[in-house]
């Protein structure tokens, strides 16, 4: 049952996270006189990393909040992976309704699935491996944020997929190694207590 409310938490900390940025595209085309639109998934632009950092926030603002009502660190990590395939599912969904079926399969759905749970993994660790901190917030926002940076370069500058693929890839093994890190510790942590 958790499962599905991470899910449901992850998909409203999207909206959230829309609604914000939406609210920032209308201040800025009204105070500036800047159309967004025009380049907005074109080129990385001062806008492309706001947002980017807007979701990251949103995912560890909430991820945080919950995560303060759960012991369990193992369930923590496997929650915040379904709290990221939640928040994916709304920025796919909302792509897919916006699309013509012409340009439904040149949108990468399985990169941005990916990259939002493995994000929101990264968080996850963050918030389990440290006691929360200022510190650890920064430093999960950071990452989280260079790693969703760096995939949307890819995939704006690199008109091959592959190698966005190989990155994702590559970042899942380093989640990877991230929740086997967690494991050793709790496991080290329950032998210590015997």
């Amino acid at each position: 049952m958790k499962f599905i409310k991470f899910f449901i938490l992850g998909a409203l900390a999207a909206l959230g996270a829309l609604t914000c940025e939406l609210v920032l595209s209308s201040l800025l085309s009204i105070l500036f006189n800047v159309n967004i639109e025009k380049d907005y998934l074109s080129k990385i632009t001062f806008f492309l990393i706001i947002v980017v950092i807007i979701e990251e926030l949103f995912k560890l603002a909430l991820l945080a909040k919950l995560f303060s009502s759960i012991e369990k660190s193992s369930s923590k990590f496997i929650l915040s992976i379904f709290f990221g395939g939640g928040f994916a599912f709304i920025e796919v969904y909302l792509k897919l309704i916006s699309l013509s079926i012409s340009n439904i399969f040149s949108f990468p759905f399985l990169g941005v699935f990916l990259i939002h749970i493995i994000t929101s993994g990264i968080i996850g660790y963050f918030l389990i491996k440290k006691s929360y901190s200022i510190l650890s917030a920064i430093q999960a926002l950071l990452i989280s944020s260079l790693f969703h940076l760096t995939y949307n370069l890819l995939v704006i500058y690199n008109q091959d997929a592959i190698f966005a693929y190989i990155y994702l890839f590559s970042i899942s093994i380093f989640l990877f190694i991230l929740k086997i890190n967690l494991q050793n510790k709790s496991y080290s942590t329950i032998i210590k207590t015997r």
